[in-house]
């Protein structure tokens, strides 16, 4: 996806939703979300229904509520990395029987003097 936003510095943390297309039999999903700009992994390990993450408040729910991070498979010593987008060109490597939707706002200046 391509980033245009008028602060080439910023970085813009979308929401985004997991929708796992199978269950693979124990009612886990097991994904992983790379953007290659960053090279960092979000692993997770979600149940079988819609799962979204909101990197900006670093909150991931479901339709019950917040998930804990133990319910995530995240363990207190796991390095947790939020997905970010980067003026330009983002590319992401998603693994995992799943479908992802990115939403996020461009920031844009106004007013200008």
């Amino acid at each position: 996806m391509f980033v245009n936003n008028d602060d080439r510095f910023r970085q813009i943390y979308p929401v985004i939703t997991i929708t796992p297309s199978a269950d693979p039999g124990d009612g886990r999903a097991e994904i992983t979300i790379v953007n290659t700009r960053d090279n960092l992994p979000m692993k997770l390990s979600i149940p079988v229904e819609p799962v979204t993450i909101d990197c900006e408040r670093s909150i991931i729910s479901d339709a019950a509520g917040v998930l804990t991070f133990e319910h995530l498979g995240i363990g207190a010593e796991d390095y947790i990395y939020w997905p970010r987008l980067y003026h330009g060109l983002n590319t992401f490597n998603i693994t995992g029987d799943c479908t992802v939707t990115f939403k996020y706002r461009e920031p844009r200046k106004v007013g200008a003097y």
